[in-house]
């Protein structure tokens, strides 16, 4: 199943919807939400499956285990306020088929990154943990005097817990950077890779034009958990 939700209409306003879309027949339904939400654009989204479970030992709390489901973080609100809060969408699955969502609030510890747009979020199933990259924050970036953020946060899923990253001494710094695609893979090691390309930077590089970039940034992430 697909879900889509929020959004820009035609109109300029945003949608409240939640749609699913049958991957199997290709029908589309309306969700029901128990909760209000109010509805957001420009928001990033992961999918969560947790392939790698603990076992009962490694577990000590029940908010200690990974929730499936989908992750929400950054976009903007009806009143164009950037949202700098993790949410967690909790599907409903009947007989592999999603007939129902709900928010559920999510335990929160360590720094949060700030509110933003035009960022990435991707999923490291290795890590188990979510990692959100770049973006624009007006505030933050007229403050410093930077068109992007250059900053890369994680959110361990089982200690629910925001993480900053921290670059080894001899490592090269990712430029400001936002509108950018990413992608998570592994080697033939299991080791995971972030890939970062093109977007928007104010870093002039041979090859470049008007601030569109054709570099590409690959990160590895030593293990946090």
């Amino acid at each position: 199943t697909m879900i889509v939700y929020g959004g820009v209409l035609q109109t300029g306003s945003l949608s409240g919807e939640m749609l699913a879309l049958d991957l199997e027949f290709f029908t589309w339904s309306r969700l029901t939400v128990k909760q209000i939400y109010e509805p957001l654009a420009q928001t990033q989204c992961v999918s969560v499956i947790s392939f790698k479970k603990r076992t009962d030992d490694q577990v000590t709390r029940l908010s200690d285990t990974v929730q499936d489901g989908i992750y929400m973080f950054g976009g903007k609100n009806a009143a164009g306020e950037l949202q700098g809060k993790l949410r967690y969408l909790k599907p409903t699955v009947v007989d592999g088929k999603v007939t129902g969502v709900d928010f559920v609030k999510l335990r929160q510890t360590g720094t949060a990154p700030c509110g933003r747009t035009g960022h990435t979020m991707g999923y490291l199933p290795q890590n188990q943990a979510l990692l959100v990259v770049g973006g624009r924050n007006d505030d933050m970036c007229r403050a410093q005097s930077i068109p992007f953020l250059n900053d890369m946060h994680l959110f361990l899923l089982d200690q629910k817990m925001w993480l900053r990253i921290k670059y080894i001494p001899v490592s090269e710094k990712l430029c400001s950077i936002g509108n950018h695609a990413m992608a998570v893979a592994q080697d033939e090691y299991g080791r995971e890779k972030v890939v970062i390309f093109g977007g928007i930077t104010d870093i002039e590089r041979p090859g470049m034009k008007n601030g569109l970039s054709n570099q590409t940034f690959t990160l590895e992430i030593a293990q946090v958990i």
